[in-house]
């Protein structure tokens, strides 16, 4: 491996490092071979309440607890609701369509709109305000 590429990965990972606040420590063998090791720094500020394990797991927990209401429960009821408004069916043996194309057009609204909105994000740094923005989206559509 050059020296230059050598000297670049160094110089990378002591930019990680001083983020976190570790250290690179380095050693030339007898052999010539040079070895990095990355150390931790020992008085790390402890990790914020979201990144607890207990935290994350509470919400992986409700989050597949939602998602299996929404496709146990309601999900099965969409053709006996739409039954019951004959000016959206005009054909009841069409109820199975029409529940086909509502999951669908939500899942290709989702696979369009992942790619693009995620660019955009990564595009703005301060995410704090494009999520908001997205919760409050939701809760007003939600209603």
């Amino acid at each position: 491996m050059p020296i230059a590429e050598l000297l670049t990965g160094a110089a990378s990972l002591r930019k990680i490092l001083d983020n976190v606040g570790g250290s690179i420590v380095c050693d030339l063998q007898s052999s010539g071979v040079v070895t990095m090791e990355a150390q931790e720094a020992s008085g790390l500020q402890e990790t914020s309440w979201r990144a607890k394990p207990l935290f994350v797991f509470i919400t992986v927990v409700i989050g597949i607890t939602t998602e299996t209401f929404v496709y146990g429960v309601v999900i099965p009821l969409i053709p006996f609701i739409l039954k019951r408004f004959p000016s959206i069916i005009n054909d009841p043996s069409n109820v199975q369509l029409i529940v086909s194309v509502l999951l669908a057009s939500e899942a290709l609204v989702g696979v369009i709109l992942a790619p693009v909105l995620g660019l955009a994000l990564d595009r703005y740094r301060p995410r704090k305000w494009p999520f908001v923005f997205g919760l409050l989206l939701l809760m007003v559509v939600s209603f």
